[in-house]
């Protein structure tokens, strides 16, 4: 989306990016982005393709079920490495989140961490504004398969 269409520059590394909605495209690296589901990876990308996966805005903008979030995050947990990261980013508002993220069964699959970022105190960071917008930073949990 345009909001990370920035990404691929900022981060310099081999990115990838995918989307339900064909418009934005355009904001991904030609050859690079796939119009399809995150809940859907596995069709797209072979298993443990990835050291990192940012999962951002999904949950409330059509992620917006418990069993499609657990289906999300054991997407993310098939294409990621054993020591990967998943970052998990939304909004944390009743309005958008209407279920416990911890509590799921995708959620357990992993675990969190506190990154070694300056400015980021723990294993979650929240943005202080009318969104709540935070950050999780997770780890496959030891032992958990997707």
């Amino acid at each position: 989306d345009k909001h990370n269409w920035h990404y691929n520059r900022l981060l310099q590394m081999d990115f990838h990016s995918i989307d339900l909605n064909p418009r934005n495209a355009v904001y991904g690296q030609p050859g690079k982005h796939v119009v399809g589901s995150a809940t859907e990876l596995s069709s797209y990308y072979a298993r443990a393709s990835f050291d990192v996966v940012f999962a951002n805005g999904l949950i409330g903008f059509g992620l917006n079920t418990e069993a499609a979030f657990d289906q999300l995050m054991l997407e993310c947990r098939g294409v990621l490495t054993d020591d990967g990261i998943l970052i998990l980013g939304y909004n944390d508002r009743p309005d958008l989140l209407p279920f416990e993220l911890e509590q799921t069964r995708g959620f357990k699959v992993f675990e969190t961490f506190a990154p070694d970022i300056s400015g980021v105190d723990g294993a979650r960071h929240t943005v202080v504004d009318e969104f709540r917008h935070c950050y999780v930073f997770l780890r496959p949990r030891a032992g958990q398969a997707a």
